[in-house]
């Protein structure tokens, strides 16, 4: 007994369900030229990880600056600001180290998200504070507050991402 062919949208969608329960994600070529910005050969995972790796090489060397190089050079209030510099940038290259370990069990958008709000947070947040130390760029001082405020949103964006549970079927 021969069946008749299943109508067009029941085949795509078998077709889908096919491709997520081999972990492939069909999408079309425009989606993933929009929404694919790092070179396939670096997982997001590697560059948290190697991102983290020169944040916290950076903030040790700025350490040894501010404790050599700075004592005695500037003012006990701008060692205190660069020492809060430092240690803000060696927590969050710690924490974006532990974001590529939970980007690679939970792949979520907001754990994502998190890794790019702790780089962009640290950059701003950091360098503004390094940049008035070193500089006296007080100009400076008036976005170093939103750097605060992005890596604010990283650690409530990990959380949430955590907090949502289940990786999705297609993991990447």
């Amino acid at each position: 007994m021969l069946t008749a062919p299943a109508p067009a949208h029941k085949r795509t969608g078998m077709l889908r369900a096919a491709c997520r329960q081999n972990r492939r994600l069909t999408r079309c070529p425009l989606q993933t030229m929009l929404c694919d910005s790092r070179p396939s050969w670096m997982p997001m995972e590697r560059l948290f990880l190697v991102t983290a790796s020169l944040l916290a090489l950076i903030a040790v060397g700025m350490g040894a600056l501010g404790a050599h190089a700075l004592k005695g050079h500037v003012a006990a209030q701008a060692l205190a600001t660069f020492e809060v510099a430092v240690r803000y940038q060696m927590y969050h290259a710690l924490a974006l180290l532990a974001v590529a370990c939970v980007h690679a069990r939970w792949p979520r958008r907001l754990v994502r998200a998190a890794g790019w709000c702790f780089i962009a947070g640290t950059l701003v947040f950091c360098g503004s504070l390094y940049l008035l130390v070193l500089f006296g760029a007080s100009a400076l001082g008036a976005i170093t507050p939103l750097g605060g405020v992005a890596l604010l949103a990283g650690w409530a964006c990990l959380a949430l991402g955590v907090w949502k549970g289940n990786p999705p079927t297609d993991r990447r």
